[in-house]
Formats: C-alpha cells, sequence, structure tokens
C-alpha cells in the first residue's frame, strides 16, 4: 500500500509539473502563430532561430530537430525539468576552493510483477531501489561519492528504512589517464552489471549476472587508460558487508579491459567505464575475477574463476550488446545475454529485446531469480541446469535516464534434465516500472 501511494503522488507530481509547462509552451507557440499570420518575413526568422535555439540546448531532453510543436514543448519542459533532476548543485565553488562542486544525487525504482506460470501464479508491487547520497570534487583532482540504501534491496517486500551503505569511496586522478579509488564500489564484471541501474534498458538484469557478479564491496581499484584502450586492476574484501567492512581473511581480484572503437569520434561518446555510464559507446570489453578463498567469501558467488566479455554497438537508433559469461568452481556454469534496442521516436519512445540462456553440466547449478520467478508458491524445486529466456518491452523517456516509464514481458523456462521430467519453471513475467534519478 505504502509503494502504491509512494507512485501515485510522484507521477501526479509529475503530470501536474508537465502539465502546467506544456501549457506555458503552447502559450508561446499561440504566439508565434499569431505573429506568422501577421508578418510572413518573420515566419523563416523565427522557425531559423527556434531551430538555432533547439540544437544548441544542452539538458537531456533536448530535441535535434525543433520544427514540430511537440518538440518544442518537449524542449520547454525539460528546460523546467533540468535543475530539479540534472543538476541538484549544493556547493558551487572556484577551482581555488577546497570544495570545488557538491551535488546530490537520488534515485527511486518502482516496479509492478504479474506472474503467470505453469507452477502458479502471483503478482505484487514494490519499491524496488531508494537511494540517497552526494557527489563532491575537492582540490587535487579528489572525488568523493557516497548513496545510501533508503530500503532492503534484497528483500521485495522492504519498506523504507535505512539499508544500509551502497556506494562510498573516493576517487584520486593520478594523472589525467590514470586514477586509483578507495572504498565500497561495485567491480566491474558484464556490460549489465558495470552499467548503472538508472541506465539499463531492461527492468532487471539477466539472472546469469545475478548470480555470478558480486556485491558491492569495499576494495582499492587502479585504473587508466591509452587511446583507445581502458583497464583496470581490484582488491575487494570477500565479505558482505551492509555498510563498510574489509575482512583480510576472505579476498578476491577483479580486471577489466576495454577497447573503444568510437574512441576517436565524438568525444561526447566517450565516458569512464567504471562510471558505470556506458551509453552512446561501442566497445569491446574483457572482465575477470579471481576468487581464491570461495569457500568463505559471501560477497559472490562460490565460483573460483569467472569471466566476462562481449560487445556493444550503435548504428543511429538501433544498439545492440553482446555478452558471453563463463563461471567454473563448485559448479561450472555458462551463457550469454543478447540485448537488442531501437528508438522508434528518437530519445522518446524505445523498444528493447534481450534473449538469455544459461547452461551447465552440473545439476541444479542455475537458481531462478529471486524477482520474480522463485516467488511461486507451487515451485517443486528453485535449481536447474538449462535456462532459457525472452524479453520485449518499451521505455517511454519522459526526461532521458532522469525520468523514464517502462515495460516489458518476459516468458522464461529453467529445466533440471537429470532429476525433473517437467519444467522446474515455465511461464510468462509481465514487469512495468517507474525510474526517477537525480
Amino acid at each position: 500500500m505504502k509503494q502504491t501511494l509512494s507512485l501515485i503522488i510522484l507521477t501526479s507530481f509529475v503530470i501536474l509539473k508537465l502539465q502546467i509547462n506544456a501549457q506555458d509552451g503552447i502559450d508561446v507557440l499561440e504566439r508565434i502563430e499569431n505573429s506568422n499570420n501577421s508578418n510572413s518575413a518573420n515566419v523563416s526568422s523565427n522557425l531559423e532561430t527556434s531551430e538555432s535555439n533547439a540544437k544548441e540546448s544542452s539538458g537531456p531532453g533536448s530535441t535535434k530537430n525543433g520544427n514540430s510543436i511537440f518538440d518544442r514543448i518537449y524542449e520547454k519542459i525539460s528546460k523546467s525539468l533540468d535543475p530539479i533532476l540534472n543538476n541538484a548543485v549544493l556547493i558551487q565553488g572556484a577551482d581555488k576552493d577546497f570544495i570545488k562542486e557538491a551535488t546530490l544525487s537520488g534515485r527511486y525504482h518502482w516496479q509492478n510483477a504479474d506472474i503467470n506460470a505453469d507452477q502458479g501464479d502471483d503478482q505484487f508491487s514494490e519499491s524496488r531501489r531508494a537511494r540517497l547520497g552526494a557527489m563532491v570534487k575537492l582540490m587535487y583532482d579528489i572525488d568523493i561519492k557516497g548513496e545510501i540504501n533508503l530500503l532492503d534491496e534484497d528483500d521485495v517486500s522492504s519498506s523504507f528504512d535505512y539499508g544500509g551503505i551502497d556506494t562510498l569511496y573516493a576517487s584520486w586522478s593520478l594523472s589525467d589517464n590514470t586514477s586509483v579509488s578507495v572504498g565500497k564500489m561495485k567491480p566491474l564484471f558484464t556490460q549489465e552489471y558495470t552499467m548503472d541501474s538508472n541506465e539499463l534498458p531492461v527492468l532487471e538484469r539477466s539472472l546469469l549476472v545475478k548470480q555470478l557478479a558480486p556485491h558491492k564491496s569495499t576494495g582499492v581499484n587502479f585504473s587508466g587508460k591509452s587511446e583507445s584502450w581502458a583497464f583496470s586492476g581490484a582488491v575487494f574484501s570477500g565479505e558482505k558487508e551492509e555498510n563498510i567492512g574489509w575482512s583480510s581473511d576472505g579476498l578476491f581480484y577483479n580486471a577489466s579491459l576495454t577497447y573503444e572503437f568510437n574512441a576517436d569520434g565524438d568525444s561526447d561518446k566517450k565516458s569512464d567505464v567504471a562510471s558505470g555510464d556506458l551509453l552512446g559507446r561501442e566497445f569491446w570489453h574483457l572482465d575477470y575475477i579471481y576468487n581464491p578463498d570461495s569457500t568463505i567469501n559471501d560477497a559472490l558467488g562460490a565460483y573460483e574463476h569467472a569471466i566476462s566479455t562481449g560487445v556493444s554497438l550503435e548504428r543511429g537508433n538501433f544498439g545492440l550488446s553482446v555478452d558471453l559469461n563463463y563461471a567454473t568452481g563448485d559448479d561450472a556454469l555458462w551463457g550469454l545475454q543478447v540485448t537488442p534496442t531501437l528508438f522508434i521516436i528518437e530519445d522518446k519512445i524505445q523498444l528493447v529485446g534481450r534473449y538469455q540462456f544459461a547452461d551447465t553440466d552440473d545439476s541444479g547449478a542455475i537458481n531462478l531469480s529471486s524477482r520474480y520467478e522463485n516467488s511461486i508458491s507451487d515451485l517443486v524445486s528453485f535449481s536447474g541446469d538449462e535456462y532459457h529466456s525472452l524479453y520485449a518491452g518499451i521505455n517511454y523517456y519522459l526526461y532521458d535516464n532522469h525520468l523514464k516509464l517502462m515495460t516489458g514481458i518476459e516468458f522464461s523456462v529453467l529445466k533440471d534434465n537429470d532429476n525433473i521430467s517437467d519444467d522446474v519453471y515455465n511461464g510468462w513475467t509481465w514487469l512495468s516500472g517507474l525510474r526517477i534519478s537525480f
């Protein structure tokens, strides 16, 4: 009930804000139309000015073409939301100040799941993520970033409460091309896990990614880049902590190598891999995790070695991401994810597809995702040895990734060919969600 009420309040605020600014935009456009009727010579001048302003606008919701009424209204809405969602500056100092800049950050993700499977049905909504934090830029090229969880993200029935530190780390730029980070952060493994949850085109990460990727942990990461290449090496505590902790009894190691195809192209498409901003980039990656203390480390699964490699490509409004994953330890398993995307209305409406495959020779090595497939009460088992999934969805970007609506349907099958004649799980999940971030 609390989650539903939160969604209603947030959605009502957004709709009201959009309606107010949309009406302002319409009033402006009506004045333009009246001006057009009175002086045909001014028509050309006004249109040229509108187009020039639209192209120069730097907000995430700005459009490349200001010709249509809807584009111009959309641009005005974007400008009104920019101070709230894209520019929450607390402190703005000068380069000589100790604190150069401090900005507020946060996110709220709401989801609804409707599950219809041969093994049973279920339906519920939840606050998927709620975080609040800040990023501070200091002298000497030091950045500090931290966010706290406002609920327990591992519990689908969690209510709002302190859920621990999500991330808290300091990064120091040793040079233009090298940096070191210390604190609680995300290891780099697979495209889906490395990508920030605000930017994911799907509502949930893949089953195999969830099973293999480590939790955010306390560690030290060294990263660098040279032309098209980027690399990082890190050591992390193997202890899963709600806040920040370090256990020298169990450690794991993470290495990542990336080659960016468009590094010599548009500089706006370049980004730091460690930041989780993978949008607008074309690259190949290779990620590796070595977990020698797999018997005692609980920050990741009981796999001694895990490797992921893949590519991300973009051609106009079309995008494609492909990952191959492999892990070995107590069990060995492998799989792939293929995720194509297509903007049918540029920067606004996006179609998304995804195919998942996971396989193993070890019985019961593949586990159903805690969201949302294993919530069915009549399941005989929660694990198997072969998994397939197909997802199709659509996203509506109201204000870039800062404000978007998402919905999609997924069909998935988990088999246990050694022990169960019927499927462990066979069903459909319809997901819908709201993403707000600043």
